[in-house]
C-alpha cells in the first residue's frame, strides 16, 4: 500500500515490516480487524489497518458503514504503545531499548 500524507510517501514495499495484529474474526464479522506495523528507511512509523464497518477502520458509504483499509502514520510514542499492546518483549527491545527499564 502507497500513500502520501503531508507531503510524505509511505510504501509497505519499502518499509520494514515489524509486526502485525489480528483479532481472529472472520472476514464476515463486522467486527474483523487487523493491522500491520512499519518503519519506513528513513525512520517514520505507520500502520496499515483493514477492518469491518463497526471497527475504527469504518467509513460511510451513502447512508450505509462500510469496512475499509487505511495508511495511518504514527509518532515514536504512538508506535511504543501499539508494540506495548499487541507485540513482544523482544520486539519491543529491538526498537525501543532505551524506553524500557527492569521493574
Amino acid at each position: 500500500m502507497r500513500k502520501v500524507v503531508n507531503g510524505l510517501l509511505y510504501d509497505t514495499k519499502n518499509a520494514d515490516f515489524v509486526e502485525d495484529f489480528w483479532n481472529g474474526l472472520g472476514n464476515s464479522d463486522f467486527r474483523n480487524l487487523s493491522e500491520e506495523l512499519y518503519k519506513s528507511k528513513n525512520g517514520k512509523w505507520f500502520l496499515v489497518g483493514r477492518g469491518g464497518p463497526l471497527t475504527k477502520y469504518s467509513e460511510t458509504v451513502g447512508n450505509m458503514r462500510s469496512g475499509s483499509k487505511n495508511l495511518i502514520p504514527l509518532s515514536d510514542d504512538e508506535a511504543y504503545e501499539w508494540l506495548e499492546e499487541y507485540s513482544d518483549v523482544e520486539t519491543i527491545l529491538k526498537y525501543f531499548p532505551n524506553k524500557v527499564k527492569d521493574a
